[in-house]
């Protein structure tokens, strides 16, 4: 239980992540 706990958890930190840096692309590709 414990397990499936901390891997959901290491994958919504990926997730996070990969959403910040995509965010991030699209706001510096787009000129201000």
């Amino acid at each position: 239980m414990m397990l499936i706990q901390c891997s959901c958890t290491v994958y919504l930190n990926i997730m996070q992540l990969h959403c910040i840096s995509v965010a991030t692309q699209l706001l510096s590709s787009v000129p201000l």
